[in-house]
């Protein structure tokens, strides 16, 4: 199931479901200052549905960008604010295929470990 609040769509790549350890899902769109409000309670919509039951290992959530078409400083704080969000549920998070915009204001802001790390 895609969730999407538009403008931007996260869907999942590979089938999975709650029960399973790792899920793959693409990000489309735009994570600007436009989109931002709309694009951080789409990843939280995702989040939780991968909510970590305490007793299975930790699930895995891995957020492929590359089909992100536009990306400011608000884009890089949705992400920086999904890992939050993920780690709070217990859910490691990881970026593959960061648009150059925000890998280069990550790098500039000396977060980039936060988006690289689990």
């Amino acid at each position: 199931m895609s969730v999407v609040i538009a403008p931007i769509v996260i869907e999942p790549l590979v089938a999975s479901n709650p029960g399973e350890r790792e899920a793959l899902h693409r990000v489309r769109g735009e994570l600007t200052f436009a989109t931002a409000a709309a694009a951080h309670a789409t990843g939280v919509a995702v989040l939780a549905g991968r909510r970590s039951n305490g007793t299975s290992p930790e699930q895995v959530v891995i957020l492929d960008c590359a089909s992100v078409t536009e990306a400011d400083s608000a884009g890089l704080a949705v992400l920086l604010d999904w890992r939050r969000e993920a780690l709070q549920r217990g859910i490691a998070l990881r970026y593959q295929n960061l648009p150059a915009a925000i890998a280069q204001l990550a790098r500039i802001s000396g977060v980039e470990t936060l988006l690289t790390a689990d």
